[in-house]
């Protein structure tokens, strides 16, 4: 397939500046940009194209792979519960569309939605991961295809993991907060009792809108804290 889309060879240079990867069939990297809306429309002038799902569903097993194995390896003493949760971070579809938004591959996005979804942006870092190791491997050194498609990874989160023993340390609110996303968690005060200078404040977290802990203090603070550490302390053991 011929390749006319500036959008492709400028996402080239942008991969090739993340981890020095070099195409050798761009055809690849131009269906990783393609989205079903862009691929199925009569009235672009080109034949019809493939989407980038199939690249996204192998870069999805690929991305989660390899983040695993670097937070297996960076932390030795993390708990199974812990890792997963680490894991999450760096592979739900928030902290990923950042990402692409970062190095500026949704400037390269051939869709014709005018403002994506974090969900659709997400799988951009999936479809060009399984482009380079679908491009390096040629079907057939699969040991070379993963070692290109996991420098690439290494490249775009390798600092972000690193650093992440930094942010745990922070307090437990801090740290659900950093691991699950502001969005997702929610403190809400459901009683107050006792007198007004020996007051005893109830607290609920929500997590994607579902109650998950509760928790009393004689502050409401404390007892946001005390809500969050008790849900780490259960997902991490």
């Amino acid at each position: 397939m011929q390749v006319v889309d500036k959008r492709v060879f400028d996402a080239a240079k942008i991969i090739e500046g993340v981890c020095d990867y070099k195409f050798k069939d761009l055809s690849l990297l131009e269906r990783a940009l393609t989205h079903s809306s862009f691929a199925n429309d009569q009235r672009q002038n080109v034949t019809k194209q493939e989407s980038y799902e199939r690249l996204e569903f192998l870069g999805d097993s690929i991305l989660n792979l390899v983040i695993a194995e670097r937070l297996v390896l960076i932390y030795e003493d993390m708990s199974e519960g812990n890792l997963t949760i680490l894991r999450q971070k760096f592979t739900s579809k928030t902290p990923l569309a950042e990402k692409v938004r970062e190095i500026g591959l949704d400037k390269c996005f051939r869709s014709l939605i005018k403002n994506p979804s974090d969900a659709i942006l997400s799988d951009l870092i999936e479809s060009t991961t399984a482009a380079i190791y679908a491009d390096a491997s040629g079907y057939k050194d699969f040991a070379a295809g993963y070692v290109a498609a996991r420098h690439y990874i290494i490249s775009l989160f390798e600092t972000d993991v690193i650093h992440e023993e930094n942010k745990l340390q922070k307090d437990p609110k801090s740290q659900l907060y950093e691991l699950l996303g502001a969005n997702r968690v929610t403190f809400l005060p459901i009683k107050k009792e006792g007198k007004d200078n020996e007051p005893l404040h109830y607290v609920e977290l929500r997590v994607d809108g579902e109650a998950v802990e509760t928790a009393k203090a004689s502050d409401l603070k404390s007892a946001e804290q005390l809500c969050a550490r008790h849900y780490l302390e259960k997902h991490r053991s």
